[in-house]
């Protein structure tokens, strides 16, 4: 499932056991992409050197592509979503949205 040219990469983590890496490719402007900012909320802010990725387990991975297909947005510092159409929800809210 690799998807780079989208901005991130997702891999199996290689230090942390049933944990996914997200690799976020940067776009060399210095500021954090859609996919960074996305990547830190949903792994708590999680990041990891020595793999240079974002941790995370297996369904939090699966919903960090269902949102950034989505064309979500994330604010990682105080920790809400913002969806297409401009709301701010929490991560809690767009679960519970999607077990209805």
């Amino acid at each position: 499932m690799a998807r780079k040219e989208a901005g991130f990469e997702r891999k199996p983590a290689r230090y942390a056991k049933k944990m996914v890496a997200i690799i976020c490719v940067s776009d060399g402007s210095g500021l954090k992409t859609r996919a960074m900012r996305l990547a830190a909320l949903l792994a708590n802010d999680r990041y990891s050197h020595r793999e240079h990725a974002y941790l995370m387990s297996a369904r939090r991975a699966d919903l960090f592509e269902k949102l950034f297909n989505s064309d979500y947005d994330a604010c990682y510092i105080e920790k809400f979503l913002e969806t297409p159409d401009g709301k701010e929800i929490t991560v809690t809210q767009y679960e519970r949205s999607l077990r209805k």
